[in-house]
């Protein structure tokens, strides 16, 4: 049974997790059209933020190590990050430049 849960919930869980970051985003791919991404900084955390995860939306979350890449002033090597569906944002959302790897900026 897949089961939608809000992107807050995903990121708390993410941040007592130990997540260095943590973004939603729309998908292609996701039963719900939207996925929290949270970025952690071992393969162990992720993996297991990921089995957590599973268990909760009822479909397989795994874990994948993001090549070296630069956001704005940051640079993230060495990552993993999980893409976990959820409910699409009911908060007013402002998007980054376009792009494959653009992110959305929740506000209240």
């Amino acid at each position: 049974m897949r089961s939608l849960v809000p992107a807050d919930f995903w990121f708390a869980l993410a941040d007592r997790a130990g997540a260095v970051d943590c973004c939603v985003r729309v998908s292609e791919r996701s039963f719900s059209g939207w996925v929290v991404e949270p970025v952690f900084s071992s393969a162990e955390s992720a993996a297991d933020f990921a089995r957590r995860a599973s268990a909760v939306v009822g479909v397989g979350v795994v874990s994948r190590r993001w090549v070296p890449v630069s956001v704005g002033w940051v640079t993230w090597s060495g990552c993993w990050s999980c893409s976990v569906p959820c409910q699409a944002p009911g908060r007013e959302l402002s998007l980054g430049r376009a792009s494959r790897g653009s992110r959305a900026v929740i506000s209240a």
